[in-house]
């Protein structure tokens, strides 16, 4: 299974790193275990699903994807509405959502590239909802880079399905714009900047702050710069005066979470791992490219592989703004990202060096079927064997 090796023991070895640097000053294990917490599920989850991609069924796999997407909205609205009454939706994304904006978009990628089944069709509305609720600058980034692999395949993806769906979409946003009423205000605001009097972006001002403030603490000795200053350390960041001035502390994962990573656990735990899931984030692009240009079987595990893909290309964009590690339910859906893009790649580069696969690759000679035998050879000494073998067999040879 190749990056996941390397991908457990960078998570390791940010987890033992940020542990040991806050022990050393003095931050309660409470305190470290709690904000720790959400590292080890991320990687936990990553490693099962990993597991799980190349033992099941990817077919039966896909679909239990595709259900467990759509529940996950539902009873996200059930609970909410049981345990704390009526749903505020203004603040909705954070009640319910959690890092589920993320996968809700590479379902749309998918859809491009691969069509749905019914069960997945509906997983799919769900994803508009919780897009629709979760509208702000940070997804729509995310959405764009999420996105961006498709366009190297435009002249091949762009069909009557995909038109079509653009069509409904387009109809209903105008719709909501027209009739919304006061309710599209709820949305819109959350695409403008605010600002002080004096024109400055009140929401970058205080992330600007918080960013300077890690960058600052983990330059500032060697001790921190190697092993950063624990899980438990506490940052600051500051108000515009204009708006009242004062300063806010919070612990462990800060506006930005790959300046939070060497904050935490400095070059060698959080510069590993920054290492590793950028190079995760290489190959994912490199992947979804590949797919937009090739025509292919339609494989499960390729659906698998993409889908993954494009959640942990989200993941990477929003961990600019964010800190995907401040949730549980966000490091869990960036674990199962990460989990079916190294499980499902893997798998399918094995199949496809047994013979039990297609080659994905731009129209050619035929490929042997799925389930013939085929010697581990590389694709042009196969495509080469055909031809010979179709000459020998040829009454005009």
């Amino acid at each position: 299974m190749p990056g996941l090796m390397p991908f457990l023991l960078a998570v390791t070895v940010f987890v033992a790193v940020g542990s040991v640097s806050g022990l050393l000053n003095g931050q309660q294990p409470s305190d470290l275990g709690r904000i720790a917490l959400p590292a080890v599920l991320y990687m936990a989850t990553a490693y099962a699903t990993t597991r799980v991609v190349m033992t099941c069924d990817p077919a039966a796999l896909r679909r239990l994807l595709a259900v467990a997407a759509l529940a996950y909205v539902i009873s996200g609205f059930v609970v909410q509405r049981l345990v704390n009454g009526p749903i505020d939706f203004e603040t909705v994304r954070f009640q319910i959502l959690g890092g589920a904006t993320i996968p809700a978009i590479g379902y749309l990628e998918c859809m491009a590239l691969f069509g749905l089944t019914l069960t997945e069709i509906g997983a799919m509305g769900s994803a508009f909802v919780l897009l629709f609720l979760s509208i702000t600058r940070t997804y729509l980034m995310s959405a764009a880079v999420q996105l961006a692999p498709l366009a190297a395949g435009a002249n091949r993806l762009i069909g009557p399905r995909l038109i079509a769906a653009i069509v409904v979409v387009s109809i209903f946003g105008v719709g909501f714009l027209v009739y919304g009423g006061e309710g599209v205000t709820r949305w819109t605001d959350r695409l403008y900047t605010q600002r002080t009097s004096s024109g400055e972006d009140y929401t970058l001002y205080t992330r600007q702050s918080e960013w300077d403030f890690m960058i600052k603490h983990f330059e500032e000795t060697t001790q921190t710069l190697v092993s950063g200053n624990g899980f438990a350390a506490v940052t600051t960041y500051y108000y515009p005066r204009e708006v009242g001035g004062g300063s806010e502390n919070s612990i462990g994962f800060g506006h930005s979470q790959h300046l939070s990573l060497l904050f935490i656990a400095g070059i060698a735990g959080g510069g590993t791992l920054l290492a590793v899931q950028f190079w995760q984030f290489f190959n994912a692009v490199m992947l979804l490219i590949r797919l937009a240009r090739s025509k292919f079987d339609g494989s499960d595990l390729l659906f698998l592989a993409a889908w993954g893909s494009s959640i942990i290309i989200g993941c990477i964009v929003a961990n600019f703004f964010s800190s995907i590690f401040n949730s549980r339910g966000w490091s869990l859906w960036y674990g199962v990202g990460t989990g079916l893009f190294i499980g499902a790649r893997a798998r399918y580069l094995r199949e496809l060096g047994m013979g039990l696969v297609h080659v994905v690759s731009t129209p050619g000679p035929v490929e042997p079927a799925r389930g013939e035998s085929r010697p581990n050879v590389p694709p042009a000494v196969a495509r080469r064997r055909a031809s010979l073998a179709q000459l020998q067999h040829s009454p005009n040879r």
